[in-house]
């Protein structure tokens, strides 16, 4: 299940991005295209981690699903970086988690 959420997560990042690059003017190919591997690498690896985890080297058992879990939420805050690049009203607190995950906390 919860890599089914995550590639529902990244299908709507990668659409919200779209929508960025439309409204801002910046639409580009080169840009979609580098974050459509990103997000191709993204899923080889935690199919590789699954894979491992299959062969029972995995210490806790949740490896794999803490880690699309872990990249799901990476997506659903692009989600809402992206939301507030097209003007929609983002919490302060909200704004703050995005910077600190991104390693610009003032």
């Amino acid at each position: 299940m919860a890599f089914a959420v995550l590639l529902g997560m990244m299908v709507l990042d990668y659409i919200t991005g779209l929508m960025v690059g439309y409204a801002n003017k910046e639409l580009s190919s080169s840009i979609g295209k580098k974050g459509l591997i990103k997000k191709a690498y993204i899923i080889i690896l935690i199919s590789a981690v699954y894979l491992v985890q299959k062969l029972g080297l995995d210490f806790a058992g949740y490896t794999a699903d803490g880690l699309t879990i872990a990249f799901a939420l990476l997506e659903l805050l692009s989600i809402v970086e992206n939301g507030g690049k097209l003007g929609v009203p983002v919490p302060q607190w909200l704004k703050d988690a995005i910077a600190a995950l991104k390693g610009k906390v003032a």
